[in-house]
């Protein structure tokens, strides 16, 4: 017979049945066939008698339309209704009937807020309820003005919390995005954004493929970089934990090479290319040793000219990384 101890988090992958055989714990025998634990929807409230209820989004436009995904239960007949997430149930919207499956639209409310999209009876006994938003989407971006590859943070409200919602960077005049950012579900929150090349910049925000952005930012001015600089972050990792190296100043053949403390620069713990890029980022595990570890920026890997090298912090059982020395130094003001 199939067991159910098996989920996702013990590595359970289907969905009744998962898809590799389970170990029993104390002793040889396995199962061949584990029931799966269900993974909850996101987005999805269930109750008694199979009630269930599905929107589209998290966040909805005032008076904007909720698409809605229901079931109701058996032998109850049942409606769905708005309120405020402080007040009692709302009137009924919507009449859904019993025992019956379909899919439904509604209208949001005018006023931006948090709501509760409610199921009950014909007693107004609540079955099962919903949270959403209706927010006015809004989209900023800073600091103001930026060197190339440093970090522009970009804060969004009202998206509508789909998995395919995005943010996209645009360059001055252009129609195409130079890149973009899922949001992963949230409807709101920060998201990060570099730019390797000067210029003015904005940001727009979409739902799915929807071509009219629901949301676009202030510009940003991105100034070229005159220097070389590198950053390892953050400043202390465990060991063989995962390092961001942001460079400036590369050459087309540049390397980065990671280094323990007063290491001679031929003896490297492995080197990465930089791609011909001027600036940009890459990720670095850390050594599983303690110790201290500096990231040097070199022009090329015949003759090794240093160009830039990471501070080496100060700390035990941990990786320190920090702000590096420049070469030449940078102008006042862009340390990060």
């Amino acid at each position: 017979m199939p067991s159910n101890f098996n989920d996702p988090a013990e590595g359970c992958k289907g969905i009744k049945i998962c898809d590799a055989e389970m170990q029993v714990p104390g002793g040889p025998s396995g199962d061949r066939y584990p029931k799966a634990t269900p993974v909850p929807v996101l987005g999805r409230s269930t109750g008694a008698g199979g009630a269930a209820l599905q929107l589209s989004g998290k966040s909805y436009l005032p008076g904007g339309r909720m698409d809605l995904n229901f079931t109701a239960p058996v032998g109850v007949e049942v409606g769905v209704g708005r309120a405020a997430a402080s007040g009692q149930n709302g009137q009924e919207d919507l009449y859904l009937g019993q025992n019956i499956s379909g899919d439904a639209w509604l209208t949001a409310p005018e006023e931006e807020g948090s709501y509760l999209l409610a199921m009950h009876d014909r007693n107004g006994t609540k079955v099962l309820s919903l949270p959403f938003n209706v927010t006015v989407p809004v989209l900023s971006a800073s600091p103001a003005s930026v060197y190339t590859c440093e970090k522009i943070i970009v804060a969004f409200r009202g998206a509508l919390g789909r998995k395919d919602d995005w943010i996209g960077m645009y360059k001055d005049g252009s129609s195409n995005a130079a890149l973009r950012q899922t949001l992963g579900s949230r409807d709101q929150g920060n998201a990060t954004f570099s730019a390797p090349d000067a210029g003015s910049y904005l940001f727009k925000m979409f739902a799915g493929w929807v071509d009219l952005p629901l949301a676009s930012s202030n510009a940003v001015e991105v100034k070229p970089n005159a220097g070389h600089k590198v950053i390892a972050e953050p400043s202390q990792v465990a060991p063989g934990g995962l390092v961001t190296i942001t460079f400036w100043g590369a050459a087309p053949a540049s390397e980065i090479g990671m280094y323990g403390m007063t290491r001679p620069d031929r003896f490297d713990l492995g080197k990465i290319s930089t791609g011909g890029r001027s600036c940009g980022s890459m990720v670095r595990r850390h050594p599983n040793a303690p110790g201290q570890y500096d990231f040097r920026l070199f022009q090329d890997d015949i003759n090794r000219p240093l160009l830039a090298q990471s501070r080496v912090g100060r700390c035990h059982k941990v990786q320190p990384y920090g702000i590096v020395k420049n070469l030449p130094f940078l102008p006042q003001g862009l340390w990060l």
